[in-house]
């Protein structure tokens, strides 16, 4: 029997893991912003604005999507940043239903059946990453804070990171701080600024000055 490429796949846990918000509203997202979504099986729903952290519980039976209560982190980003993130906010705030179409993308629907979410699911590394930097991100007063990272990396010694949002570390290279904002990585995680970037993928860490690579170990 023939199945059609369009054809809608659904179970009750088909949401369970970690998704990327392709588009709001059929508009795409922000160059090297990164809206994330994770889906537990007890029917939690948590990930990144963007911007900020959020968390909330989501009902996803007979192909509903509802999202109650949504709590956010409260550090203040670009303007364009904090747009961005009130329009994903209010899609999740009004979101009514979902399609999952071929095992891959995810489109959610608002109550008038307007398309208002596109989701694709993370790679596995890249969801371990997001992961972990979710768990290592708390708040103090608002503000993101996190415990640093320590590296040895050929040239320039002893490196360290600290997480200062959910998109954005402090990079610390020679005695002099850099924040880096994160880039989409075919694979792994990345952190980037001008002539600076950072990369990270399991136990290999690359850190990159004006285009030259230099290799790094973990330290402590």
């Amino acid at each position: 029997m023939l199945v059609s490429a369009c054809q809608t796949i659904s179970t009750q846990n088909d949401l369970i893991g970690h998704w990327q918000v392709e588009s709001i509203y059929r508009g795409g997202i922000i160059d090297s912003s990164f809206i994330t979504i994770q889906i537990d099986a007890q029917q939690r729903i948590s990930g990144s604005t963007g911007c900020n952290n959020f968390s909330s519980s989501i009902q996803t039976q007979d192909l509903q999507f509802k999202v109650d209560n949504i709590a956010l982190t409260r550090k203040l980003c670009a303007p364009a940043l904090n747009a961005q993130e009130q329009r994903f906010v209010t899609a999740l705030e009004t979101a009514y239903s979902y399609k999952r179409v071929e095992h891959d993308w995810v489109y959610v629907f608002d109550e008038s059946n307007n398309r208002i979410l596109k989701l694709v699911p993370m790679q596995e590394d890249e969801a371990e990453n997001h992961t972990s930097n979710l768990r290592s991100s708390t708040t103090k007063q608002g503000m993101s804070v996190a415990n640093s990272s320590y590296f040895q990396c050929k040239q320039f010694g002893r490196v360290s990171t600290r997480l200062l949002g959910p998109e954005t570390i402090e990079l610390k290279l020679d005695n002099v701080a850099h924040e880096l904002t994160r880039e989409k990585s075919a694979s792994g995680t990345k952190y980037a600024k001008q002539s600076i970037s950072f990369w990270n993928k399991a136990d290999k860490v690359m850190l990159t000055v004006d285009e030259i690579d230099y290799a790094c170990s973990k330290s402590v």
